[in-house]
């Protein structure tokens, strides 16, 4: 699992991947985080044998970003919570997730990720805003 703390990048979420790097950054980030899952299961080997063969499935990405709310409006026009499609009726929008390393410069972009909202009182008095997205692509410059 990769894991940044806010201070070490910069996040940009963006419905398209077109001039991402010119949006607004994403504030007050705690942490990001994303897994890459192979899929694994194990399988015996046959009769006779306890050996067991892993067989390789399906990917399964998934990641996590946590923030300290606040009323920042990025594309302009939209909150946070907004900017994620937590509040929508209809579907979800596929969304870019832009993360550059501050101190090596590395970009990674997680693509046409959806996921779900979470907004809640912290434990040092905070309130925090946790984004669980699961996404499609990822690459890296």
């Amino acid at each position: 699992m990769t894991f940044y703390k806010g201070t070490e990048v910069d996040v940009r979420i963006s419905a398209t991947l077109a001039n991402i790097e010119n949006t607004t950054p994403i504030t007050h980030v705690d942490h990001i985080e994303w897994h890459v899952g192979q899929g694994r299961s194990k399988a015996p080997e046959g009769m006779g044998s306890r050996l067991q063969r892993i067989k390789e499935g399906l990917l399964d990405f998934t990641g996590n970003l946590k923030r300290k709310y606040d009323e920042t409006l990025y594309d302009t026009t939209k909150t946070f919570p907004e900017l994620v499609g937590a509040y929508g009726v209809g579907t979800l929008p596929p969304l870019y997730i832009h993360v550059k390393n501050k101190t090596t410069a590395a970009v990674v972009v997680l693509k046409l990720a959806k996921g779900d909202y979470d907004r809640s009182g912290d434990v040092d008095g905070f309130v925090a805003e946790t984004y669980d997205f699961d996404f499609e692509e990822i690459s890296f410059s």
